[in-house]
């Protein structure tokens, strides 16, 4: 599916605008080289991939997030050093870890968010639906309590969260991501999902779908 959207989005285009433009054999050549850019379908692609080959090995979820977790500090210690011109090397390489602006979630730093949702996933399929509304309400409790904390010793070092998370954008980009981003962002989660859960159960499933229809959720 990414090589199939970054043809129409990125090798069609740039077919039609050679044919209409002066563009050189080496400009077509390098925008064509976006073919690989990574994307979240090569994302999930990588991500299934990888899950199964170290499921293979007989290694449970917590230690693979364990290994998604040194990969995401690796990625983050060893960025400063990466520096590859080659378009069609950095494109390739994007897939696996962040290389620069054109690293769309790279599976070195991006591996740990699936990972964080299959631990939960299991961890509700052990339990009953009676049994739904205390863990839930232990989510959000737990979580809002390292929220706030979070938010406390960002704020004593001059930062707000979305400060804080504006800031790494604006200096990398949006998919540049780094391990206290990871704890923010999950915390975040973590509270919007019992909240959901408590909406669903207020205004009831069919309801709670109908309206979940009427907006653009994008979840990962």
């Amino acid at each position: 599916m990414g090589a199939v959207l970054n043809i129409f989005r990125d090798v069609i285009p740039v077919l039609i605008k050679s044919l209409l433009t002066d563009m050189t054999f080496t400009e077509v050549s390098t925008e064509l080289f976006r073919f690989c850019k990574s994307d979240m379908y090569y994302f999930v692609g990588l991500f299934l991939i990888t899950y199964a080959l170290l499921k293979r090995l007989k290694l449970n979820t917590y230690i693979i997030t364990g290994i998604g977790l040194i990969a995401l500090i690796d990625n983050v210690l060893l960025y400063p050093y990466i520096d590859i011109e080659n378009k069609l090397l950095s494109n390739l390489l994007g897939n696996l870890i962040y290389v620069n602006v054109s690293s769309c979630f790279p599976l070195a730093t991006w591996f740990i968010f699936p990972c964080i949702g299959i631990i939960m996933g299991g961890c509700l399929k052990k339990r009953s639906n009676d049994e739904y509304a205390e863990i839930m309400k232990k989510m959000l409790i737990y979580s809002s309590v390292v929220l706030v904390n979070f938010v406390i010793v960002l704020m004593v070092n001059g930062y707000t969260p979305l400060m804080f998370l504006v800031k790494t954008a604006n200096a990398l980009n949006y998919y540049y991501i780094d391990s206290l981003i990871v704890l923010l962002l999950t915390c975040i989660a973590l509270i919007i999902i019992p909240l959901a859960y408590y909406v669903c159960r207020r205004l009831g499933e069919s309801k709670t779908i109908k309206w979940l229809e009427g907006i653009s959720l994008y979840i990962i």
